[in-house]
């Protein structure tokens, strides 16, 4: 079985793109060869009076930034006092903006980096007051430009991932502490733990979690049930994905939903973002019936928060839906589960046996739903006891 990771589409090699790259060269190579930050001990940092705390995390994966919340948690519980700046990308904004561990958002645009006047008004904002420390939360790879964010925090305790095993020195010159990697061949939040462990932070928390205030939940269902009328198991489906071998056929993706609506009076809402028209046209052409969910990523969290079952694609929103903590069934292709897959029991994977997303068979996908739709109602009916013993 494959179990590589498939990137998603590269930002065309455009000349502004090219000058981005050639100006992070000349500035990382020269910080490189000039500076070299006084070494931190990782003692003195777990037991610093951190007053304002700056942390990173500004790339642009919905998924990837998920994996991370456990990671933020541990330094939100490591300085609860600190306030807590999280400089986020666009696309992580709306989930991250009210996120309780933060107490500050500013969202990085790469675009207004080229233009002075505000990049300027950013680096003040970032800047002012002068933070205690700075945390660059670790990814698969390393980023330059997370790096040099934290260099122009002028923070006396910067920290983050070494840039050495992807051959660059910058690390050396902007970090005074680098974070250990994390192990290999394990989960993706595990990866981003392992480097607070190893400096000694306490992790209790290992499951991402997104909360979602009552009155959302409330309108969303409202919502909900508009859309799909009726008293069945209300099923959304996210059938679209960032990258085409993520997309199960929509044949195949159909007829597991169809089997629902027949057999288990199930509602169907197809979860609509901005890039997945196409994919839930394909499939609602197949159903009898369907509702559409088009809405901004703070509601639609809270859509999925309200549905009895989600089944979905190996793509960010199945990532939100785990973090919630609804039943989920995510259908993985080329990209390994056991690394990827939201983590938690009420998590359901189906990995293709094959590396191909095409050969993950309907039957393995429902049997999936309905394993996790018994959980549900499972979990429904020990509710229900506890509120009403006799």
């Amino acid at each position: 079985m494959s179990t590589r990771f498939i990137p998603g589409p590269a930002r065309p090699d455009t000349l502004a793109r090219r000058m981005e790259r050639g100006g992070k060269r000349l500035l990382s190579g020269w910080l490189a060869a000039c500076v070299r930050p006084a070494p931190l001990d990782p003692s003195y940092l777990r037991h610093a009076s951190v007053r304002r705390l700056v942390v990173i995390r500004q790339h642009n994966q919905l998924g990837d930034m998920v994996c991370a919340l456990p990671a933020l948690h541990a330094l939100r519980r490591a300085w609860p006092a600190a306030h807590l700046i999280f400089v986020a990308s666009p696309l992580s904004e709306p989930l991250m903006s009210g996120h309780p561990d933060i107490d500050e958002l500013l969202v990085f645009r790469k675009q207004e980096a080229w233009r002075p006047w505000k990049l300027a008004a950013f680096l003040r904002r970032l800047r002012s007051p002068r933070p205690d420390a700075t945390v660059v939360l670790s990814t698969v790879s390393f980023s330059t430009t997370s790096a040099l964010l934290a260099w122009a925090t002028g923070a006396p305790m910067r920290v983050g991932g070494s840039s050495l095993p992807f051959g660059s020195h910058l690390s050396r010159a902007i970090f005074h502490l680098e974070l250990p990697p994390g192990p290999t061949g394990v989960h993706e939040t595990q990866h981003h733990l392992a480097p607070m462990r190893a400096l000694g932070f306490v992790t209790p928390e290992t499951q991402p979690r997104l909360n979602v205030a009552p009155a959302a939940l409330e309108d969303a269902r409202r919502r909900l049930n508009e859309l799909a009328p009726g008293t069945g198991p209300l099923v959304l489906a996210h059938v679209g994905a960032g990258k085409s071998p993520n997309i199960w056929p929509a044949e195949q993706f159909a007829a597991v939903l169809e089997a629902l609506q027949s057999t288990d009076g199930a509602r169907i809402v197809l979860i609509e973002g901005p890039s997945d028209a196409a994919a839930v046209n394909e499939v609602a052409a197949r159903l009898r019936q369907a509702g559409r969910w088009r809405a901004p990523l703070p509601e639609t969290v809270a859509a999925l928060a309200a549905a009895d079952l989600v089944v979905s694609n190996d793509t960010g929103i199945a990532h939100v839906a785990g973090a919630v903590g609804v039943p989920l069934v995510v259908v993985f292709g080329p990209t390994d589960a056991a690394r990827w897959s939201p983590p938690g029991a009420h998590v359901h994977v189906v990995q293709s046996p094959t590396g191909s997303i095409a050969d993950v068979e309907v039957a393995s996908v429902l049997d999936a739903t309905r394993a996790a739709l018994r959980m549900r109602q499972a979990v429904a009916r020990d509710t229900q006891t506890l509120r009403d013993p006799g």
